[in-house]
């Protein structure tokens, strides 16, 4: 079915953010109506189920404010149960989103398996420590829950450096998501920070990332060693319980590798003095208080604390003391062992960091967005969270290793000595710290400061950001592009001019980095895929430098380092959570738009489109690398005309019931821009947009296109014409009673079928009447008109053309197609060996999931259901789970199989010969989606009913009734049970003769809705003294009235107590043999005692005076 969104909501938020400037900034909880309107806007092109549109939190939102860009990050959930890594990014000014990096998954409520785990949390750390093979003596000890974030803390257990933090998540598996807890374990004794997901139903490991990257370049001896070192003279180990925190006032100096120095083989080392940015770090390095003058005289402050942890104990040790005069000036002698400098390469490793630190929150890292700091200084963001820099880590070697945790916990930096004669300390390579820090910074930036899992899919640039920070920093004066340029030379041993530890040196000469697009598909390891984006990176800058000139000022400079800089920083936060090459170009492109209006547009195309990243690439899917396509083609509004260009385009329809239509510009001569009036007060600058008319009625169509020749008008008068079904009208009573029934009835064309839903979409009834159930509350019903349409076949009737098998392998083959209408995929023909369950997957064109069903298929041939809805005209893929063994041909298609104006099946995804292969799914059913009109709503009002209720009391046989009914009655209608009635609210009624009556009585209330109630009314003429047949027993003994009945009958009797003139004394329920009341409650001299049991009623009289 076609769900047309009838109106767009402007929110009250838009408002509030153009005030921006006078108003706080933006919040989560501002922010969140916008972002709900925005999804309300793109549920049709996005197939978003209703429920999808509110199912998320805003898990980070913080303003640049140094360019008042607002950054909210949409984290998709479940029953307010996230699903792990879902995380959108939008950028927001004005009131208005600028930019949306999409990672939302599509019906998600329809695919989790459950809401609530029969795992404990305590037992997923049990099995996820078993998994790292670890053991936990006993159960994990709670600390504390957040239920709101469905997260819970544990004691460290003996395994782990802190609390084990542990989420409760849903985690994408094939198609489904799996309610799975989340397991966060900074293990204790190794590098690694795990975070191992355990599905919350089995217990059974699914998956897991560490927040340590490691950058383990490959050089011999990589395992952990023992070094025999001896720490310098008058150098004294210091822990955290006994630092030096004299206050000082002097300026700093340090003797460091000062950058852009790469490391000791580029340059000596230098004295700097004070080189703390003062907007950056406003009380110096060695700051943590906000208060004039340092805390710390040795290499700790607010931004890095860095020592040595050469005995691998995970906690500080040697931290140089600069004394009160902060003078860090250390000797090296590089023919010695490198715990012979010590406090040296422990003052360049604080040192780098903190210059890098400075740098980047200049160009927008900062502490809103994540930056590593001990203190915000009244900012936002989370503080205590330095970088913790381990120098000549004990733990390995050629190696070395960031852990990011989220915004709040510290960054640990683990830099590792290297294979030499004598050995090599990373801690004064220059780029292979500024690499490490900056897998932190990617982390931070991409989905959020509060999510550091972004970035462990297959197809992310992590290493190749690092890369680029180590390349980009270490630019001098008079380098160029085509300069061959390796990452680690120094830890290497090379020479400045070497290789490096990448397959190829970087260069924007071809000749000596080839790397393109195309060559992830070989490229498995981290290292590999990073320098591809890398590279891609690397061009873009000195088409900007080459363009704007080279500025050594990383502060304040405007040259094209600085631009590319920002724009890389500024393409992480706009990026989605997961994101391949191409979200983070568009990511780069977007920021562009945001920060500098476009101007570097095609510089930016320029450099990604030469590395295969061009205007027609297609990414495939983000986990995966080897199904990317590349391409080399720049966008037209980068190529050059050489004439004004000439105004076309043709519509996919232009007669239509569902509103839905697709332009395409065929004009010539280059066009660079376009503008769309559709003739309903929408418009457009896509070039190929698609728009929904949301009224019938006929439409002018106007594009005028433009380069920087000039400009083109064409006018399609009464182009389109929309026709949508007449909106039924409604009949039936309006007004009932709870508990009631009423039917409806549709008024509409009888070439139209009708459909009732519930106000909130739930299908109830088809045709044009409809009977309600029993309502017991206020209802509203929806009526839908919608045309019919007829089911047609396309695409092979079976598997009999060409060559082919049954297909097992790891390959998940797809047929590629074009819907021209909004469609129904019904089924599908297959050949399938063996008796199994199947999933089958339709795809969007960049490989998105959009909808899945798993389903039985017999052994053999079979018709199967599907059933999908494709209401968006467009391209997409469908294909079966690898492993299937369907039936495929691998010869013989003959594409295009088509159904004019509905759907053109064109290919498919083979990797050995698209054009000729065909892919399990044959004799397709397919059918227009019906056209729907606008819902005709009947709100159904529903009176409670007044509630029927009365007392009484008995004189003889005299009967006094009260009515106690509630809901307002206005009429009353007493039946008495002997012949006689009565329309008074409190009647008074005489029976004739002794007996039980049902009495009822029947309310009404001002609607007219009734209620009746009755009762067993039982009286008695005064004197009565019957002794009666029954067999039980009525005694007086010491002043107590007993009551017993046989042993060897049940009991179930009603006693009641009279006295002489009928009047009710007592009455009571037993089901005991005997039952007994204390005489001395009643003052009368004779009861009466009435048993009812069995049906029987029986009379005794007792004279309280006797026995």
């Amino acid at each position: 079915m076609i769900k047309r969104v009838l109106a767009v909501f402007v929110s009250a938020l838009c408002l509030s953010l153009q005030l921006q400037a006078q108003a706080p900034a933006p919040s989560a909880a501002t922010v969140r109506p916008l972002l709900a309107d925005y999804l309300v806007q793109h549920q049709q092109d996005w197939q978003l189920s209703d429920s999808d549109l509110n199912d998320f939190v805003v898990s980070d939102c913080y303003t640049d404010a140094k360019t008042g860009q607002t950054y909210a990050y949409l984290y998709q959930t479940v029953g307010g149960i996230r699903i792990f890594n879902a995380v959108s990014a939008a950028s927001i000014r004005e009131g208005r989103i600028t930019g949306f990096g999409k990672k939302l998954y599509t019906n998600a409520a329809a695919r989790v398996n459950s809401l609530q785990p029969t795992v404990s949390a305590a037992a997923a750390v049990q099995r996820a420590a078993a998994h790292l093979g670890k053991a936990i003596a006993g159960d994990p000890r709670e600390l504390a829950s957040d239920p709101a974030m469905h997260r819970h803390y544990f004691g460290a257990s003996g395994i782990a450096r802190r609390p084990i933090r542990v989420d409760l998540v849903f985690v994408p598996v094939k198609n489904a998501l799996k309610l799975a807890w989340d397991v966060n374990i900074d293990l204790e004794g190794e590098a690694h920070w795990w975070n191992v997901r355990i599905d919350a139903m089995s217990g059974d490991f699914l998956e897991k990332n560490d927040w340590t990257v490691h950058c383990d370049f490959g050089a011999p001896d990589a395992a952990q060693v023992q070094h025999h070192q001896h720490q310098p003279a008058g150098v004294q180990e210091h822990v955290a319980t006994s630092v030096s925190t004299q206050r000082s006032s002097s300026l700093p100096v340090y003797n460091v590798l000062a950058l852009p120095v790469e490391a000791p083989s580029f340059g000596a080392r230098t004295l700097v003095t004070d080189p703390a940015d003062p907007a950056a770090s406003p009380y110096g390095w060695h700051d943590v208080d906000g208060a004039v003058g340092a805390e710390y005289t040795i290499t700790r402050g607010n931004n890095v604390y860095a020592y040595d942890d050469i005995n691998d104990q995970d906690v500080p040790g040697t931290a140089p003391d600069g004394g009160a005069s902060l003078n860090f000036d250390f000797a090296i002698n590089f023919t010695q062992q490198p715990g012979t400098y010590l406090e040296a390469s422990v003052t360049n490793l604080f040192y780098t960091n903190n210059w890098m630190h400075d740098v980047l929150w200049h160009h927008g890292f900062d502490g809103p967005s994540g930056a590593f700091q001990e203190n915000n200084y009244g900012t936002a963001g989370a503080d205590g969270d330095p970088v913790m820099a381990e120098c000549q880590d004990g733990g390995g070697t050629n190696n070395a290793n960031f852990a990011t945790p989220d915004d709040g916990q510290s960054g640990r930096m683990q830099m590792y000595l290297w294979s030499g004669t004598p050995e090599l300390d990373g801690s004064l390579d220059n780029g292979v710290i500024m690499h490490e820090l900056g897998h932190g910074v990617s982390n931070r930036l991409t989905g959020g400061p509060s999510n550091t899992n972004c970035l462990f899919n297959g197809e992310q640039g992590g290493e190749g950001w690092s890369d680029y920070f180590a390349l980009l920093f270490t630019i001098e004066s008079g380098d160029q592009g085509s300069d061959s340029r390796g990452i680690g030379t120094y830890v290497f041993d090379e020479p400045t001019t070497g290789g490096g530890i990448r397959r190829y040196p970087y260069s924007t000469d071809m000749g000596i980095n080839p790397q393109t697009y195309g060559d992830l598909a070989g490229s498995g390891q981290v290292h590999d895929i990073g320098e591809i984006w890398c590279g891609a990176l690397w061009d873009m800058t000195w088409n900007l430098i080459d363009a704007e000139g080279f500025d050594p000022d990383w502060i304040n400079g405007t040259g094209g380092n600085n631009i590319a800089l920002r724009l890389v920083l500024e393409g992480m936060k706009l990026q989605p959570c997961g994101p391949g090459f191409l979200d983070g170009r568009d990511a780069i492109l977007l920021a562009d738009d945001n920060l500098y209006s476009g101007a570097h547009r095609c510089l930016i195309w320029s450099a990604f489109a030469r590395r295969g990243m061009g205007a027609n690439a297609q990414q495939g899917s983000a986990n995966n690398t080897g199904d990317e396509v590349e391409n080399f083609d720049l966008p037209t509004i980068c190529l050059t005309p050489v004439a004004p260009p000439v105004a076309n385009f043709i519509s996919n329809v232009t007669n239509t019931c569902y509103g839905i239509v697709l332009f395409t510009d065929q004009s010539t001569d280059i066009p660079q821009s376009w503008f769309w009036d559709f003739g309903d007060g929408s418009t457009s600058t896509a070039q190929h947009p698609s728009h929904t008319y949301l009224s019938s009625g006929s439409y002018t169509v106007t594009l005028i296109v433009t380069n920087t020749l000039g400009a083109d008008t064409l006018v399609r008068t009464n182009l389109i014409t929309v026709a949508y079904p007449t909106t039924p009208a409604i009949s039936g009573d309006n007004a009932i009673c709870s508990g009631e029934t009423t039917t409806l009835t549709a008024s509409v064309s009888p070439s139209y079928d009708v459909t009732w839903e519930t106000s909130g979409g739930t299908v109830v009834g088809t045709g044009t009447t409809f009977t309600t159930p029993a309502l017991t509350a206020t209802t509203t019903y929806r009526a839908i008109a919608s045309t019919q349409s007829s089911v047609v076949n396309v695409g092979p009737p079976d598997a009999s053309f060409g060559g082919g098998g049954y297909h097992a392998t790891t390959f998940e083959g797809r047929e590629i197609f074009t819907t021209f209408a909004p469609m129904r995929l019904r089924s599908v023909w297959v050949d399938a060996s063996g008796t199994a369950d199947r999933t089958i997957n339709l795809y969007n064109q960049s490989g998105t999931i959009l909808q899945t069903l798993t389903v039985n298929i017999p052994n053999g041939q079979s018709r199967v259901q599907v059933n999908f809805d494709i209401p968006t005209p467009g391209n997409y893929e469908i294909g079966v789970v690898a492993g299937s063994n369907l039936y495929r041909n691998n010869s013989g298609a003959s594409y295009p199989y088509t159904i004019g104006g509905l759907v053109s099946i064109t290919g498919s995804n083979s990797t050995t010969n698209p054009a000729t292969y065909y892919y399990y799914l044959y004799d397709w059913e397919v059918q227009e989606l019906p056209c729907e009109s606008t819902p005709a709503t009947y709100t159904i009002n529903v009176s409670a009913g007044p509630s029927s209720n009365y007392t009484y009391s008995t004189t003889g046989l005299t009967v006094q009734f009260t009515d106690n009914s509630g809901g307002s009655p206005v009429s009353w209608s007493w039946d008495f049970g002997d012949g006689n009635t009565s329309n008074q609210q409190n009647p008074s009624h005489t029976y004739a003769a002794n007996g039980t009556y049902s009495a009822v009585l029947t309310v009404t209330d001002a609607n007219g809705c009734t209620n009746t109630t009755q009762q067993a009314i039982t009286v008695t003429s005064v004197g009565i003294a019957d002794p009666g047949t029954a067999n039980w027993q009525i005694l007086q003994q010491d002043r107590t009235l007993i009551v017993r009945f046989p042993l060897n009958e049940q009991v179930q009797a009603r006693i009641t107590v009279l006295d002489i003139t009928g009047r009710e004394l007592l009455r009571s329920e037993t089901r005991q043999h005997e039952w007994r009341v204390a005489l001395d409650r009643f003052a009368a001299e004779v009861l009466l005692v009435r048993i009812e049991q069995d049906g029987r009623t029986e009379y005794r009289k007792l004279f309280t005076d006797r026995y």
